[in-house]
């Protein structure tokens, strides 16, 4: 078994306490707040907040592997490859020939042969079919359609009819918008939207994530 990631080594999620603050809705209207280019540049650094392996399974995983390798001797069924990319597959009918390009090492080229080869790259954002009639009346950034506060999309269209976005922002609105974590919180907010009404807010986080101008020598949190 090879196990080929991209990644300069296979790392944890950041489930620290700290982290955890991205997945609040004062963060996520924090975020939405920042430029397009300060927005993508915090998802990069931050991805593993979202986009990792639990610490409990890396640690099976690693037990698995060293008691195969070093306790039974056995050092060729499990193989793991870290900062390599997948640049061909050919081949087919049970057989598959990869092509790895290892980062270090852009020049040279590695390959391995695989029974099975199982695709685990993620996903990015896509144009709905069902848009297709109004992708032209609707606002884009790249393949997310441009959001307001409330999550309605900006468009040329009646203001008082709303087309509302969930789970697909995440450019916009930050690494918890895919996650399950706010959406009580954005469903409120679509809904105090639909039903012209403005709830109370939730309280503030502690970490002041917005700067605003001092007020008697403090500086006030957003």
């Amino acid at each position: 078994m090879a196990w080929i990631s991209r990644r300069d080594n296979f790392f944890p999620i950041d489930d620290s306490p700290f982290t955890n603050d991205y997945f609040t809705p004062s963060f996520s209207d924090h975020f939405f707040s920042l430029d397009r280019a300060q927005r993508e540049a915090f998802n990069d650094r931050q991805l593993l907040a979202s986009d990792g392996v639990s610490p409990a399974t890396l640690k099976e995983i690693y037990q698995r592997c060293y008691t195969r390798h070093f306790v039974e001797g056995d050092q060729k069924l499990i193989a793991l490859y870290p900062d390599r990319t997948v640049t061909e597959v050919s081949g087919g009918d049970g057989a598959w020939e990869l092509t790895l390009e290892p980062g270090n090492r852009p020049r040279a080229v590695e390959r391995l042969t695989a029974d099975v080869v199982v695709w685990a790259t993620g996903f990015r954002p896509a144009r709905p079919d069902m848009l297709a009639p109004l992708a032209g009346r609707l606002e884009w950034e790249d393949e997310e359609i441009r959001v307001d506060r409330d999550f309605a999309a900006c468009w040329d269209g009646p203001p008082d009819h709303g087309i509302f976005v969930q789970n697909g922002v995440r450019r916009q609105r930050g690494l918890a918008d895919p996650n399950l974590s706010l959406i009580a919180w954005r469903s409120r907010r679509i809904l105090d939207r639909m039903l012209g009404v403005k709830t109370e807010e939730q309280c503030d986080s502690f970490l002041r994530w917005s700067s605003e101008p001092a007020v008697d020598k403090f500086p006030q949190g957003a």
